[in-house]
């Protein structure tokens, strides 16, 4: 009778026991299955925040191009239909333009915006021409006060067969096969010389 009565306490124990260990492992469990739910949102934020600044950096970037290009045809339509010797060389400007590159940075803004992003850092290189734009996301990471940010590098990519042409960052005319970025053949019996279609080709370059 003595054995079975402690054979019962220590029964009695060891469920005792399961029972405390089980008490305390619930919470521990809850708060690691809590913290992994967490990390897991907060990575998952991350990389769709990464994701949409990328795309708005993008977007801004190639709108930025877009709008050097539409300047740059506006340019050649201009002086392309010039009756006069001046006329036809005015066309040598800057490869972005008098004035330029506030409509340029514009165009990039607003592309920027409708990707729910701001403009950090933007510039123009006229000689490369290509546009450089980073942005910041105005949505934080989930969790965080961060802000993902991008950047993204667009270029106008004047066709080697186009009539107009940027050399070392000028606009000129290209003339049997070569780039003049300066005028020549003036005087008298001066006539406009054949010029190629406007040709280019924006995109993405990094």
């Amino acid at each position: 009778m003595g054995t079975e009565r402690i054979r019962e306490a220590v029964t009695n124990w060891r469920e005792d026991e399961r029972g405390g260990v089980a008490l305390v492992t619930i919470p521990v469990v809850a708060l690691l299955l809590t913290g992994a739910v967490l990390a897991i949102s907060m990575l998952g934020s991350f990389s769709s925040n990464q994701r949409d600044a990328q795309t708005a950096a993008d977007a801004a970037a190639l709108a930025a191009v877009q709008e050097w290009d539409r300047l740059l045809e506006g340019h050649y339509d201009e002086h392309s239909a010039a009756t006069s010797f001046s006329s036809f060389w005015s066309v040598i400007a800057p490869a972005n333009g008098q004035g330029w590159n506030p409509a340029i940075r514009a165009a990039a803004e607003e592309f920027a915006a409708r990707n729910d992003a701001r403009i950090t850092h933007f510039s123009v290189d006229p000689i490369q021409q290509t546009v450089t734009v980073e942005v910041e996301h105005l949505r934080t990471v989930a969790k965080t006060s961060s802000r993902m940010r991008a950047e993204a590098e667009a270029g106008v990519n004047v066709g080697q067969n186009s009539g107009l042409c940027i050399q070392s960052g000028q606009i000129g005319w290209r003339i049997g096969g070569t780039c003049y970025t300066n005028p020549f053949g003036s005087g008298i019996g001066w006539t406009i010389p054949d010029i190629n279609p406007f040709e280019t080709e924006p995109r993405l370059t990094g």
